[in-house]
């Protein structure tokens, strides 16, 4: 049976514990109100609890909406004692499409309050994902460089063709190459100024394996992670210098003069932009067809062509020129270029439908110059549209000039060389658009 002074001691006892309770009761608090994170972003960021007043026995613990914590919401020291430093990682690859903002309050069993911190999430910037493209145009299936010599070096210009307004990274470049070829590329800052970032890339070979053909792909990658690729096709088959191409492909060709070197019975190429006809043709005489498809001419000194000279040649209402005979009628665009020798300048014109065509010899006397202005298309009329405007200009030292003044091009339009031996079994087209720059003497490469 218990005493009174039990009952007095017990008492003192609950008097005793439930002050010393009360007196380890804190008042808890964030040293910031919220926290705002940005989707698509991987981010740490840090508050301080403090305890007022401080007392290290106290234990808290921070809670929340548990589809937050612990998805894609990851706080370090969620339960601890006394005045910490709270680390709050947040994982933008677990963060729901339609999160906007949680709440998450600090507790415990001795905090007198439950102070709250917002944490915002704020929509990620949104950018465009960025290419790899290449300079001269070589980035379609049908664009070829030949390699012809060992001496022979392919050179593009390798640039972002998108990347987020304002932004500037340090790409590098993989060259992606068969063994016979060897590539050099630097690394470079690109911004979405695609000019301004261009990194150039040099390709040589070290043989030249037969008749073949092969890619080079140039991947870019952004901080390791793969932002884009681009190919270039190459063959060291003969290059015939003859193209069947397409509307854009002739477009690129506006304001270019195309010429053709010698170099023994072949010949190489290279381009160079212009503004105006080399040959003014003001003072030329004019073409009259009188409803033909051609008109023969004849040249004040031989026209060395594919090993032969030729005094006489044949200028057809399609843009051409042949030597030996006139233009064939074969039924195909290649078996009619290829069936005799000659130039063919664009063959989708036709000046029966109206333009002026006109010859001359240079000024210097050291060649003759066929010119082509306002030549429709054919198949259409001259009020169809824009004509197209432009000339051959054929040396007696062996060299020619097709100038491609103003365009209005469509498909399947043929331009280049012929020998007159008919369509090469190892025919492969060319790509005009991306010969070498360089001057009359050039080879291929530049």
């Amino acid at each position: 049976m218990r005493t009174k002074k039990d009952l007095v001691l017990l008492v003192a006892l609950v008097l005793i514990a439930t002050v010393g309770f009360v007196g380890c009761s804190s008042k808890a608090s964030f040293d910031k109100s919220s926290l705002t994170f940005t989707q698509g972003t991987t981010e740490t960021q840090k508050v301080n609890v403090t305890l007022d007043p401080r007392n290290e026995s106290i234990a808290w613990a921070i809670s929340g909406d548990s589809g937050v914590l612990g998805t894609w919401l990851i706080v370090d020291k969620a339960q601890y004692k006394g005045n910490s430093e709270v680390s709050i990682k947040f994982d933008a690859t677990k963060v729901p499409s339609t999160a906007t903002s949680a709440v998450l309050k600090l507790t415990g069993p001795f905090v007198k309050n439950a102070p709250e911190i917002a944490i915002v999430i704020q929509p990620g910037v949104t950018t465009t994902a960025p290419k790899i493209g290449l300079a001269p145009d070589s980035t379609t299936a049908t664009s070829r460089f030949h390699f012809a010599k060992t001496t022979d070096t392919l050179k593009i210009a390798v640039y972002r063709v998108a990347a987020p307004t304002g932004k500037t990274r340090t790409l590098s470049f993989e060259v992606q190459t068969p063994s016979w070829l060897k590539a050099s590329v630097a690394t470079g800052d690109i911004t979405d100024t695609t000019a301004a970032g261009a990194v150039p890339v040099t390709i040589t070979p070290q043989s030249l394996p037969a008749a073949t053909d092969a890619e080079v792909t140039v991947v870019g990658k952004d901080a390791g992670t793969v932002v884009g690729s681009a190919k270039v096709f190459v063959t060291t088959k003969t290059d015939y210098l003859t193209e069947v191409a397409t509307q854009a492909d002739v477009a690129k060709l506006q304001k270019t003069q195309i010429t053709f070197n010698a170099d023994g019975t072949t010949y190489t190429a290279a381009r160079t932009p212009v503004t105006a006809f080399p040959v003014d043709p003001e003072s030329a005489a004019p073409v009259n067809f009188a409803g033909n498809a051609f008109v023969a001419q004849t040249s004040p000194q031989p026209i060395p062509f594919y090993g032969k000279d030729y005094t006489n040649y044949y200028v057809g209402t399609q843009g051409y020129v042949t030597f030996e005979a006139p233009g064939a009628s074969t039924g195909t665009l290649l078996g009619d270029h290829f069936a005799a020798p000659g130039i063919t300048a664009l063959s989708s014109i036709d000046a029966s439908l109206g333009g002026t065509v006109t010859t001359q010899n240079t000024p210097a006397g050291d060649g003759v110059a066929i010119t082509y202005q306002n030549v429709p298309n054919e198949g259409t009329t001259k009020a169809a549209g824009p004509g197209n405007s432009i000339q051959i200009i054929m040396y007696f030292l062996g060299y020619y000039e097709i100038v491609y003044l103003n365009l209005n091009p469509i498909d399947g339009t043929l331009l280049g060389l012929s020998d007159g031996a008919g369509i090469p079994a190892d025919f492969v087209g060319s790509q005009f658009n991306a010969f070498a720059t360089g001057s009359v003497k050039a080879a291929l490469g530049f």
